[in-house]
Order: structure tokens, then sequence, then C-alpha cells
């Protein structure tokens, strides 16, 4: 049996990842989120963001998290879909967004990357949302953040490069990943068909 693929959207703080992540969970049965902010609260309950202490607990954090559900029956059986933000212009976060790719080759888990946009003025009322909670809310940083360059794309077999979400629902964003995982994984089975033939 072909293990499920791996989803990963990569996309500026507030562009619609982790709502948009559980709209697609929602339509694939059994699905899982793994949203970058439970790695990031964890490590900063033990570190400062952005000392070598933190980056090297999230590393290690990460990499186990991956190792278990990559290597498990159970986990070859799930859709995972994970969430990052990762300009390409920075040594840590390609090497983050690699992590993810790398366990999953290693595993011939099928990886779909999904680089997600949206339109400045869309952006920045997003991200000054009340539904935000404990994620960045302040448009100073977001827009450092957005103009310090392009985001990490994979350059992978299976990518979606760009997304643009700016008139997209959550429920039509998801769809549209939806429709692309089907058309991947419809490959897949035919890559393995003639493999055993």
């Amino acid at each position: 049996m072909n293990a499920c693929p791996w989803i990963y959207f990569n996309g500026s703080p507030g562009v619609g990842k982790l709502t948009i992540a559980k709209q697609l969970r929602d339509l694939i049965p059994g699905s899982k989120v793994i949203h970058n902010h439970l790695v990031i609260e964890l490590c900063l309950g033990a570190f400062e963001r952005g000392s070598q202490e933190y980056e090297d607990l999230r590393k290690a954090v990460r990499n186990e998290v991956l190792s278990a559900i990559s290597t498990s029956e159970k986990g070859r059986e799930t859709t995972y879909i994970f969430t990052g933000s990762h300009g390409a212009d920075t040594s840590v976060g390609p090497m983050i967004a690699r992590q993810h790719s790398d366990h999953a080759k290693a595993q011939n888990i099928p990886f779909i990357s999904v680089i997600m946009t949206c339109e400045e003025e869309e952006h920045l009322r997003r991200v000054t949302s009340a539904d935000r909670k404990f994620k960045l809310n302040d448009i100073d940083s977001l827009k450092k953040t957005v103009s310090s360059g392009e985001l990490f794309a994979f350059q992978c077999e299976y990518e979606i490069n760009p997304l643009d979400v700016t008139n997209l629902s959550p429920l039509e964003g998801a769809k549209v990943i939806y429709d692309f995982i089907q058309e991947c994984m419809t490959k897949e089975k035919l890559k393995s068909t003639h493999t055993t033939s």
C-alpha cells in the first residue's frame, strides 16, 4: 500500500495557512494538522525565541515528531498537513522546511508543497483579525516579514506555487488543494503500478 501524502503549507504569517489546513483536514478523513505554532509554543516555554538553545530544541522536537510519524505504520496511513512560514533568503527557514521533505523522501512518502500568497490589503486585514490569538498580529512586523524576500519553495515534483488565496474562502482554498492532492496521488498510483509490473 502506498503511504498517504504529507502536505506542507508555506506562507507569510496571517495568510490563512492554519484556517485552510483545518478545512482541508475536514475534506480528508483521518488526516491530521501539525501546525508550526505547536513546536514554537512548546520551545518558547523553555528558551527565549532566537537563542541557540531555542533553535536546537525546535529542530530536535521536529525531528522526533517527523521520525515517529514517518516510520510508524499508523503514520503511513495518515495524511499529515504541516504549516510553516519560511523565507528563501534565510539559512534557518529552508533547513526547517527541508526537514519535512527529507523525512518524507527517506520513507517514500509523497510530499506536496503549497506556497500561499495573499494581496497586501487583504493580508493586513487578516493579520489584525481578533481570531489570531498568540500569533503575529502586528502590521509593522508583518510588513517587515513580507518585505524581507521571497518565500521558500521546495521546487519538488508536486507543488502549487503560488496559490493566491486573496479571493478564496478557506473552504475554496482547501478544495483547490484537495483536487491537486487527488491528481498527485493518481500519478503516484500509476508510478507504483509501473514499478510493480
